[in-house]
């Protein structure tokens, strides 16, 4: 075997190698959509979070869930609990998370995924049915701990 031969050889191994890994692993775009869905992990935990302070225990009742999604409505509802304003707002979007409030206690507060179960597995964090992979929500009750 020749000396060009050989070159020709060794790079188009490396070429399938690079090809194979970026297959495998995923690239570029499949990395930059799993970090903004793990920024919406956090931002979506960071608003349950949030919006459960209503939950503390040494409160008698507990007081309602705010009827929209806002810094100032939820700190009326919570007012020791910092929560910044752009966490309420897809980083990739710019569009506000979803908020519903299902009555006084219950609530959804929902993104959309790339892949909403990759997002779980990669945030172990979730508690066990707290996050929906299919609707790209999380559920929560105030009063919950």
């Amino acid at each position: 075997m020749n000396a060009r031969t050989f070159l020709i050889l060794t790079v188009g191994a490396v070429l399938l190698a690079v090809i194979a890994a970026v297959v495998t692993v995923g690239g570029p775009l499949t990395a930059r959509r799993e970090k903004f869905d793990d920024a919406r992990v956090s931002d979506l935990k960071a608003i349950a979070t949030a919006l459960r302070c209503s939950a503390r225990k040494d409160e008698d009742p507990i007081p309602a869930l705010p009827e929209t999604l806002s810094v100032a409505a939820r700190k009326a509802v919570c007012p020791k609990e910092a929560l910044a304003e752009h966490v309420l707002t897809d980083a990739e979007s710019g569009a506000a998370y979803a908020y519903t409030r299902h009555d006084d206690r219950t609530f959804s507060i929902c993104a959309g995924f790339y892949d909403a179960e990759g997002a779980r597995t990669r945030n172990s964090a979730f508690r066990f049915g707290e996050f929906d992979t299919g609707t790209g929500c999380i559920n929560g009750t105030s009063g919950e701990d």
